[in-house]
C-alpha cells in the first residue's frame, strides 16, 4: 500500500497528494461503493462499487473534492476537502530562476487563501531569495529528503504532452508563465510580483545600467550582430556604466560560442542571487532577454527593457519597455501548433518554424539597435540623462 497520509474508519486511507487518492481494504463481493465529486463543478468524477484497492483521480491540479465511501450501501465515511491548518507541499521541479520567480507568488497566495501550512520544494540556491520574506512558509530543496505527512501535494511546472490535461487544465502555451501556476493552484490569473530578499544596495557610486545577454537556447538570444554594441555605446554616452551580470561570460555549445559584449564591464560569475538582486535594485535600467535575470530585475524593482521575439509579450510580466518586431516571425514559444518535442527543446539551435533556413532566428535578428535604444529612452530616468547629455 502506498503511503496514504490520512486515516478513516475500517482501514480506509486517503489524501490529496498529486490527485485525490483513496485506499479501501479488500473485502470481496464489491461491498464498497466509492464516490468522488468535484464540488465546484457539481459533478461525480468516480462512482462505482469495488472490491477494494488503491484509487486515484487522473487530474492532479487543484480542485475541491468530496469523498464518500459506502459499505454494504450504508454511508460509512465522508470527507469534504479542506486545507485549513493542513500541511501542503508545492513542488517546483524546474530549477530555473525565471520560472520560480514567476510561480512562487502563487504558492504564497495559496497559503494565505487557504490558511494552510505550505512547504515549497525548489533548488537550494533559490531558497534565500524568499525564505526571510515568507517566514510563515517552509522551504526544502530538491537535494534533501522530507518525511512530512502532507495532506495535499501539487506539482507546478510546464507539462509537455499532457493532452488529457491531467496536470494542468489549460495548455501552458495559452497562458502567461505566471498563469501556469495560477491555473494549477486554482487561483485568479492576475500578475503577482514576489517579495524577495533585498538588503544593502550596490556600493557602486556612479549611475549604472545592468545587462544580461546569455540564454539557454539560441532562439532566446538577441541575434542582431551589432545590437548590443550600439546599445552599450548609447548607455555610456549618457553617463552610465554598463555592467553585465550574466552567470557565464561565455556560453559554448559545440562550435557555437556566445560571448559577453566586450564593451560592458564584466560582473559575470556564479554569484548568489541575492547579490544580483542588490546590484539590480541600484541600477538605472536593466536591459535583457526573456530570461531569469529579467524576472529577477522585475522583482528587484528596476525598469526592465526586455528584448524578445521568441515569446509573445503575454508570456512574461508586463513591462512598458518590451521590444518585439511584429513584422517578422515571432512568438513561437506560445504557439501550440509548433513542435515542442523533448529532442527539439534540447537542441541549442532549435528554431521551430525556420530551422536551417535563411529565416532562422529572424524574430530577434530583425530587432534593431535603434528600436531598442528608442525604447530605453522612454524610461523616465533615462530621459533625464539624455536631456542632461544634450545640454552639455
Amino acid at each position: 500500500m502506498k503511503n496514504f497520509t490520512q486515516q478513516g474508519p475500517d482501514g480506509i486511507r486517503f489524501d490529496f497528494n498529486e490527485g485525490t487518492r483513496v485506499y479501501l481494504p479488500f473485502l470481496g463481493g464489491r461491498q464498497w461503493r466509492l464516490r468522488i465529486k468535484d464540488t465546484a463543478c457539481d459533478i461525480q468524477i468516480f462512482d462505482d462499487k469495488v472490491d477494494g484497492g488503491e484509487f486515484s483521480t487522473r487530474k492532479k491540479w487543484f480542485f475541491e473534492p468530496l469523498i464518500e465511501v459506502y459499505k454494504s450501501d450504508v454511508l460509512l465515511f465522508s470527507n469534504k476537502f479542506s486545507l485549513k491548518n493542513r500541511d501542503v507541499l508545492i513542488k517546483f521541479y524546474i530549477g530555473t530562476l525565471g520560472d520560480i520567480i514567476a510561480w512562487f507568488p502563487y504558492a504564497a497566495k495559496f497559503a494565505e487563501k487557504h490558511q494552510c501550512k505550505v512547504t515549497c520544494l525548489m533548488g537550494e540556491d533559490l531558497i534565500p531569495l524568499f525564505k526571510d520574506t515568507h517566514e510563515h512558509m517552509r522551504f526544502i530543496s530538491t537535494e534533501h529528503g522530507d518525511d512530512t505527512a502532507y495532506y495535499a501535494t501539487y506539482k507546478v511546472m510546464m507539462f509537455w504532452g499532457d493532452s488529457d490535461r491531467d496536470w494542468n487544465h489549460s495548455d501552458s502555451r495559452w497562458l502567461s508563465l505566471q498563469g501556469t501556476a495560477s491555473h494549477i493552484l486554482g487561483l485568479d490569473q492576475s500578475e503577482l510580483k514576489p517579495r524577495i530578499v533585498l538588503s544593502e544596495q550596490s556600493e557602486i557610486e556612479e549611475p549604472y545600467a545592468c545587462i544580461a545577454t546569455q540564454a539557454s537556447g539560441q532562439a532566446k538570444y538577441w541575434n542582431n550582430v551589432n545590437g548590443w554594441s550600439k546599445v552599450i555605446q548609447f548607455l555610456k554616452s549618457i553617463g552610465l556604466r554598463v555592467i553585465c551580470i550574466d552567470k557565464n561570460r561565455l556560453e559554448e555549445r559545440g562550435y557555437i560560442r556566445n560571448y559577453m559584449p566586450f564593451e560592458a564591464e564584466d560582473c559575470t560569475g556564479n554569484k548568489p542571487l541575492s547579490e544580483r538582486a542588490n546590484l539590480l535594485q541600484g541600477a538605472t535600467v536593466f536591459v535583457g532577454l526573456s530570461s531569469g535575470l529579467s524576472w529577477l530585475a522585475w522583482a528587484s524593482g528596476v525598469p526592465v527593457v526586455m528584448i524578445s521575439g521568441f515569446t509573445h509579450p503575454k508570456n512574461e510580466f508586463f513591462t512598458p519597455y518590451r521590444v518585439i518586431n511584429w513584422n517578422v516571425c515571432n512568438s513561437c514559444w506560445n504557439d501550440d501548433t509548433t513542435s515542442f518535442e523533448a529532442e527539439d527543446r534540447q537542441d541549442f539551435l532549435w528554431c521551430p518554424r525556420h530551422k536551417s533556413s535563411h529565416r532562422m532566428f529572424e524574430c530577434s535578428k530583425a530587432i534593431t539597435s535603434d528600436q531598442v535604444i528608442s525604447t530605453i529612452k522612454r524610461v523616465p530616468a533615462i530621459q533625464k540623462l539624455v536631456e542632461a547629455a544634450v545640454g552639455l
